[in-house]
């Protein structure tokens, strides 16, 4: 977990010795890194989901192919009904959702490393993303992907959000910056954005209630 208790702090050191990473870029090497756990455990867990993606972003910055991915930090994965703390979470949360082109685990091992994920973040029942850029040249491609310019047309297609919730907004994060929004209702639907401007990009789906975010995919 990157970011969680981190290491600055003496107390969250006797709290979770060695729960962050506490490894410079130098000491990484970050050209071997395939993923970076952008959110971990229960929902419990995302006050520390934010500096997780900064840390990931400051990865891909320095020009890294690095996929997100979200993970249940399970310690017992004996909890299936609340309560319970961050460390005994049920099994899918968060989630990551691979396109991989067979049913195995080396097919699962190859979508991560092409960076064919996306993250929900609160479980394997919350809303369902799909990412597709199209190059004005003609070529396609998916999160994870390469697509020529001079421009592209991302197409997002959302889906699975409850019905009883209020309207959700797609952020385009350009580069690590929000470069575009629009608004979704439930239970999803299809929005496309334009990329003039060659770059990193991804998309963020956040809840209004309290602007978390609930599922990001990889650039």
């Amino acid at each position: 977990h990157p970011t969680i208790w981190p290491s600055i702090s003496a107390a969250n050191r006797r709290r979770c010795r060695g729960c962050p990473w506490d490894y410079t870029a130098p000491e990484t090497d970050y050209a071997r890194v395939d993923a970076v756990e952008v959110h971990n455990g229960s929902p419990l867990a995302y006050g520390f989901t934010p500096s997780a993606i900064q840390f990931w972003e400051a990865a891909l910055d320095a020009g890294h192919h690095i996929a997100a991915v979200g993970v249940s930090d399970a310690h017992k994965a004996g909890c299936t009904r609340l309560p319970c703390d961050a460390t005994q979470s049920p099994l899918g949360h968060g989630t990551t959702v691979v396109y991989a082109e067979e049913l195995s685990e080396q097919g699962i091992l190859d979508a991560i490393r092409a960076g064919h994920t996306y993250v929900k973040v609160f479980g394997n029942d919350g809303p369902d993303l799909r990412f597709e850029a199209e190059g004005d040249g003609g070529e396609t491609g998916i999160m994870g992907d390469t697509v020529a310019g001079p421009g592209a047309t991302l197409r997002v297609t959302v889906s699975n959000i409850a019905l009883d919730a209020d309207t959700h907004t797609l952020v385009l994060v350009r580069d690590g910056v929000d470069a575009d929004t629009a608004p979704i209702d439930a239970p999803g639907g299809e929005h496309e954005f334009r990329a003039e401007t060659p770059g990193r990009y991804r998309i963020e789906l956040v809840r209004p209630t309290d602007s978390w975010i609930v599922a990001l995919t990889s650039p």
